[in-house]
This record gives structure tokens, C-alpha cells and sequence, in this order.
């Protein structure tokens, strides 16, 4: 019978082979660090008081119920699909995927395949679900900032006004409404690809309408991400109306998960920073709060993801290796 020894180096094997998200999170933080400190004379972050800390703190909860919205969504797919998830498995893969798999160099594409192997113990074959998840992401965050930019320059909100921000907005519009669409036919599509590729999205890519529910829980993430960038602008004296600050939030984040972005570092800090100067709010005051505001909804959700990740390489890997015990001892 084997001792425990094999176990502990299977696990650590494991854990290691995951080395390099933890090295390219580090080298990440320490580049965000330095980033920050090069900036830092000339961002002006002013001081703040216990009511802005709590802002802060605020925001930290609403970044956290995001997430928790984000598995909501990813829960309900997976049932739409026949399996059951439970609320806290679907919790783990939504801050892994919103987290750790945003460093890999592909922008959003590798979210689903992220969700999906977090929780392959618990459902296996919840690409599809996964999937459906994440295109809904995207078609609504499409949908609500085109609208929201269509509502800011019919409004006079500060937005420049020209023929291109009218284009971009009714594109952002159609373009969002076609992807809130696509779930609908997920199954039919995904049957025609190589069975290889059908055997990875596996059963839970069904045909279905998006429901009312999902539309909710879509509503309550996108809302809540962006109510947590204007708690932290707030706590540092930048006030933007509800439709300013989510043009904001929804033109830097569809920038930064496109494709060789990880995380969307650097790209969303331009894209917060540049926004935020069409509204007249100088890149000398906003870059101090985003970077905060980045450090809230970034840095510590990876954090949390790094955590749920090496938890469920450390529960799959004394899983297996319980399993070859008994079979030898048998």
C-alpha cells in the first residue's frame, strides 16, 4: 500500500503546473504597484475621510455581489441544461473566471473554459453553460453602453456630440441584441461543429429563450459594477450621474476584454481615464481614484479566485490520488 508521501508531491505537482498564473499575478501586482508609484506625483488622490473610507468599503460589497450575481447566472444555465450546481460551486467558478482566467492573454474568450474546468468535479461538460453565460455578458454590457451612450448624447450629459457617437451607440445596441439572441439557437449551432468540439461544450448548450430571471441576475452584475466604480469615484469627489458612469464603465471594459489583454490590465485604466475626459474630469484627478477603483474590483477578486483555484486543485488532485490508493490496497 502506498504511504502518503506520493500524495503530497501529486499535489504539489499540480499546484505547480498552475505556477504561471501565480508568477504572472505577481509580476502583474508588482508592475501595477510601480505603475501606480511612477503615476503617483502626478495623480492627484486626495484625502480621504471615515465617510469615504466606508465608500470604499461599500464598494468592495457591491464588487463581491456582482460575482455573486455572475454564478447566478452561471447556476441557472447549468440547470437549463438538466444538472444542478450549487450556489457556492458556481460562486467558485465566477471569481476564478473573472479573476485568474482574465490573466491568461486571451481578453474574455478563456472565461467559459474557466468556469467550466472549476467545477468538473462537481457537473462535468458546463461549457455550454458557461458559454451562455458569457455571451450574455457580453450582448448585455453591449446593449447597455450603447444605450447608455444613445441616452447620454440625447440627454447633452457632456458627451461629444457627433455623428460617430451616434453610430457607435446604435451598434453597441445591435450588436448586443444579436448576443442576447444567440443563446436561443446554442444547440443547434453547436451540433454542427467536429464532435471533438461538441464533446468539450458539452450537454448543458441547449436551445433556450433567456429568461426573465437571467435578464435579471444580467441587470443586478452589470449594475453593480458599475455602482462599484462610482462609489469609489465618489469617496474621491468625482460625482457622475448613473448613465455618465456606466458609458464609462461599459466603453473601458468591452475595450479591455478584447483579445491579448490579460485582465484587461492597463487597457481598462486608459479606457476608465479616457472616458472620464469626455465627461471633463481631468486625467490628473481620475487616475488616482481608477487605479483604487482597480485594486477594488480587480486585484482582490483575483485574489479570492487564486484561492478557489488552488482549492480545487488541491480537492481534485487528493481526490485522485485517494482513488489510486484504494484501487492498489484493493
Amino acid at each position: 500500500m502506498r504511504d502518503a508521501r506520493p500524495s503530497r508531491r501529486f499535489v504539489m505537482r499540480r499546484l505547480l503546473a498552475g505556477r504561471g498564473i501565480l508568477v504572472f499575478l505577481a509580476f502583474g501586482l508588482v508592475l501595477y504597484l510601480a505603475v501606480a508609484r511612477f503615476f503617483g506625483e502626478k495623480a492627484h488622490l486626495p484625502s480621504i475621510d471615515s465617510s469615504s473610507v466606508l465608500l470604499l468599503v461599500g464598494a468592495l460589497g457591491v464588487e463581491f455581489a456582482a460575482k455573486g450575481a455572475f454564478a447566478g447566472m452561471f447556476k441557472v444555465a447549468v440547470r437549463a441544461g438538466g444538472f444542478h450546481l450549487g450556489f457556492r460551486d458556481a460562486v467558485r467558478a465566477a471569481l476564478v473566471a473573472s479573476g485568474v482566467a482574465r490573466l491568461i492573454p486571451a481578453g474574455g474568450a478563456f472565461t467559459p473554459a474557466a468556469m467550466a474546468w472549476t467545477v468538473r468535479d462537481e457537473v462535468p461538460g458546463t461549457a455550454g453553460a458557461a458559454l451562455r453565460t458569457t455571451v450574455l455578458t457580453y450582448g448585455g454590457l453591449l446593449l447597455g453602453t450603447g444605450g447608455a451612450i444613445l441616452w447620454a448624447r440625447a440627454a447633452g450629459l457632456g458627451l461629444a456630440v457627433n455623428a460617430g457617437v451616434v453610430t457607435i451607440g446604435i451598434s453597441g445596441v445591435a450588436a448586443g441584441a444579436l448576443l442576447l439572441s444567440g443563446p436561443r439557437w446554442m444547440h443547434s449551432i453547436t451540433r454542427r461543429l467536429p464532435q471533438r468540439l461538441r464533446r468539450l461544450i458539452g450537454p448543458t448548450a441547449v436551445d433556450r429563450r433567456v429568461t426573465l430571471l437571467e435578464v435579471g441576475l444580467l441587470m443586478v452584475r452589470l449594475g453593480t459594477e458599475a455602482g462599484s466604480m462610482l462609489l469609489v469615484l465618489s469617496a474621491f469627489g468625482i460625482h457622475l450621474s448613473p448613465v455618465r458612469g456606466f458609458v464609462v464603465y461599459g466603453v473601458a471594459h468591452l475595450v479591455g476584454g478584447l483579445p491579448g489583454s490579460p485582465g484587461g490590465l492597463g487597457v481598462i485604466e486608459a479606457g476608465l481615464v479616457g472616458v472620464l475626459a469626455l465627461f471633463g474630469v481631468s486625467p490628473s484627478v481620475s487616475l488616482g481614484p481608477i487605479l483604487v477603483y482597480r485594486v477594488i474590483a480587480y486585484w482582490i477578486p483575483a485574489g479570492a479566485g487564486i484561492f478557489a483555484g488552488a482549492h480545487t486543485w488541491m480537492s481534485q488532485d487528493l481526490a485522485e490520488t485517494t482513488e489510486g490508493e484504494d484501487t492498489v490496497g484493493d
